[in-house]
């Protein structure tokens, strides 16, 4: 800021982003290899492979259908969150 101002009931004196969202997710990042998996702009090409993730007989057979979603990383555990998503 170049010009004096008074900074006690302008933008400043907003809460911060933290301040408003104290948890934050990072979400879906499609730029990790995830193409043709969880996001896509054909709603039923994206149904049809959610459907087809959910009934998979078993994790080994996923992991030959989606091998990139498959894959540990970053504090993902594909199986423990494919398991506890079946439970539902």
């Amino acid at each position: 800021m170049f010009s004096p101002r008074d900074l006690s009931a302008g933008f400043e004196a907003w809460p911060g982003l933290d301040e408003l969202f104290p948890t934050s997710f990072q979400g879906v990042n499609p730029n990790r290899g995830l193409e043709g998996s969880v996001a896509d702009t054909d709603r039923d090409a994206l149904a049809a492979r959610m459907s087809r993730h959910f009934s998979a007989s078993g994790f080994e057979a996923l992991q030959q259908a989606f091998p990139t979603l498959m894959t540990k990383r970053a504090g993902y555990d594909p199986k423990a969150v494919w398991t506890q998503l079946r439970g539902r």
